[in-house]
């Protein structure tokens, strides 16, 4: 095996236990509403456990395939993906990144390709957060102190919710892939909605990173949350740089808006306060 190939499956194998110890945790905190109390290492955490690796990582899994799909077929060369474990963490991941060895070939191509992990990824939460919460437990605002909703429940969850609860695993897995799907469609330089802007129009593209940057800056100031994007924004430049224009600047074909469509509508439905 290659050194890509081989070091794409330790970081693979290396992100689902992080990924699967995280959910014991988010298992045993659920157990806790329930007044259960059992070890972090029960066998019923493990179970859930699994549920939280499923609601999360087939999203995730979905996400990267729709890539290489879409990179294939417009004869982009890739290598990986590289999944990106983050040990004692409550997502055990920070999703993961594909790293691309050629130009896109055309603006179809990066709005085709940039839009195709996200919607895809997107598909892949629905069932998971609709299980997820139907299998949650509802709390009332007095007991919970707050509504679950303001603590970063991304829209499409918190339409299905219909008021406090504590996540089912399954469900904490849909909520963080929600919000890696909200991120992955910020419109930043390498991030998925900014190559889909990219894609339409390039130097605009490159104004609105720059101004995503500075929002950044400024909302980090108020959240942790926003620091952790801002510093993968500033990473992403360092080592990648901007983002390389198409080798064709075709006209686009007037259906391929639906795309970008469907992606902002992905967009509004993870959106959350982070």
């Amino acid at each position: 095996m290659s050194r890509a190939p081989r070091l794409a499956a330790t970081l693979a194998v290396c992100t689902l236990g992080c990924v699967l110890l995280a959910g014991m945790t988010h298992a045993a905190l659920f157990a806790y509403a329930h007044g259960e109390r059992p070890p972090l290492f029960a066998l019923q955490n493990l179970s859930g456990g699994l549920w939280f690796t499923l609601g999360l990582l087939g999203p995730v899994s979905l996400h990267e395939a729709a890539h290489l799909v879409s990179y294939r077929h417009y004869g982009v060369r890739w290598s990986g993906p590289y999944a990106i474990p983050l040990p004692l963490f409550i997502t055990g991941t920070a999703g993961a990144f594909i790293r691309l060895e050629s130009p896109y070939p055309s603006r179809e191509s990066m709005i085709v390709s940039g839009a195709a992990g996200p919607l895809a990824g997107f598909l892949g939460v629905l069932p998971a957060a609709w299980f997820g919460l139907k299998w949650s437990l509802p709390i009332s605002a007095l007991i919970s102190g707050t509504r679950l909703k303001r603590f970063g429940m991304p829209h499409l969850m918190s339409w299905w919710a219909h008021g406090s609860v504590v996540l089912h695993p399954l469900g904490a897995g849909a909520w963080i892939a929600c919000l890696l799907c909200f991120v992955n469609l910020l419109p930043c330089e390498h991030f998925d909605g900014g190559t889909i802007l990219h894609g339409l129009h390039a130097k605009t593209a490159r104004v609105v990173s720059v101004l995503m940057l500075g929002l950044s800056f400024f909302l980090a100031a108020y959240s942790l949350t926003w620091g952790l994007v801002l510093a993968v924004q500033v990473l992403v430049l360092i080592f990648a740089g901007w983002q390389q224009h198409p080798t064709h600047n075709e006209e686009l074909p007037t259906g391929i808006w639906t795309v970008p469509a469907l992606a902002l509508l992905a967009l509004w439905a993870t959106w959350a306060t982070i």
